[in-house]
């Protein structure tokens, strides 16, 4: 089996640097100032949601890529759907 690594393109140098720069922007912003339990609150209330919405984003997925929906999952979900959930 491939390392979880080569599951995703290599970034050009460009596209680092500028998540670099957006990270740094975002912890200057209001969420750089943001406690750690406000963070926290709103990231469970986004992990939520998503769970809330399994459906919407599996047939989302499935609409994008053409798999069906039974295709093999990964602890009950789709693997796109389910690496968006455990983060």
């Amino acid at each position: 089996m491939a390392a979880w690594s080569e599951w995703f393109p290599k970034p050009a140098r460009s596209e680092v640097d500028a998540a670099v720069r957006a990270a740094r922007a975002a912890l200057a912003g209001p969420w750089g100032r943001m406690d750690l339990a406000k963070r926290c609150e709103l990231l469970y209330a986004v992990a939520d949601e998503i769970n809330r919405r399994f459906d919407d984003f599996l047939q989302a997925e499935v609409a994008d890529t053409g798999k069906p929906v039974g295709f093999p999952r990964f602890h009950g979900h789709s693997p796109k759907v389910a690496l968006a959930l455990s983060n």
